[in-house]
């Protein structure tokens, strides 16, 4: 830690402040014969312990804006995945739940920051239910969390598939990210420079390419749903939320691989 502010209180009263660089217990030791009282005498030696890991704990240090988008996804839960298990633990990672809007406002602690993961970790969104067709949401959207970059985050099912490419590959550099999004764009027909775009505002705002974006959305999302509702009856399984998401999430790798494979060889696709 870091001694800063020293100042005279009065002339036997002296302030400063610490602050912390780990989480912890850190000590400051004042040593022997360092100051005199009034009478000329000197100090004994101090040794102070102070924990500092309650304010690294709550403490914020960032926020992560953003929405979540399939129609907007209301009540729905969110984090940032730090520990890459494809579900939000609300003690450890940053989370929240989306509003009437589908906005959300995710609060980073200097602990979580400092995650091994944090700068490869997804933004992660499930269940609540859709404003548009007030029908519970089944499965999960993901978008690349870019730390770098303080714009608010739209988690989509078109930055889902990006998402699904990157950490196919384990490669979170920009270049291999820029290419995800590429070959995403073009498998899809919309406009790279829109990908990470609401859909929803793009519609009403960006014209035709918007249009697309909004189009493609939904086909994705929609092609997901049938296929995940279709294998879930076909394995006669409970009508379980967590087991319909499993086959959602599956069924959005696979579509992904297929985009990489089209936008990547462009020959093995069909007319």
């Amino acid at each position: 830690g870091a001694l800063s502010s020293f100042a005279a209180i009065s002339s036997t009263v002296y302030t400063a402040t610490f602050t912390p660089t780990t989480d912890g217990a850190v000590t400051i030791d004042v040593a022997i014969n360092t100051f005199t009282d009034a009478s000329g005498n000197n100090n004994t030696e101090e040794e102070v312990t102070l924990d500092g890991s309650t304010d690294l704990n709550t403490k914020v240090s960032k926020s992560i804006q953003g929405r979540a988008v399939d129609g907007y996804l209301v009540y729905s839960t969110v984090c940032l995945d730090l520990n890459l298990d494809n579900y939000c633990q609300i003690d450890d990672e940053p989370a929240s739940s989306t509003d009437e809007s589908g906005t959300f406002n995710l609060k980073v602690t200097p602990k979580q920051e400092k995650h091994v993961n944090f700068g490869v970790a997804p933004l992660l969104v499930y269940d609540g239910y859709d404003s548009d067709t007030k029908k519970d949401f089944i499965g999960k959207l993901k978008a690349l969390y870019d730390e770098e970059n303080d714009a608010t985050f739209n988690v989509t099912p078109v930055t889902t598939l990006v998402e699904a490419i990157v950490a196919k590959e384990k490669n979170h550099s920009k270049d291999a990210i820029k290419k995800a999004k590429k070959n995403v764009a073009k498998a899809l027909n919309i406009d790279v420079d829109l990908i990470d775009e609401d859909p929803v505002e793009a519609a009403k705002n960006k014209g035709v390419k918007g249009e697309q974006l909004l189009k493609a959305a939904l086909k994705v999302q929609k092609t997901v749903e049938l296929l995940s509702n279709a294998e879930h009856e076909g394995q006669g399984s409970e009508n379980s939320r967590e087991k319909l998401a499993e086959i959602s999430e599956r069924i959005f790798n696979t579509i992904a691989n297929g985009v990489q494979d089209v936008a990547e060889n462009p020959d093995t696709r069909e007319d």
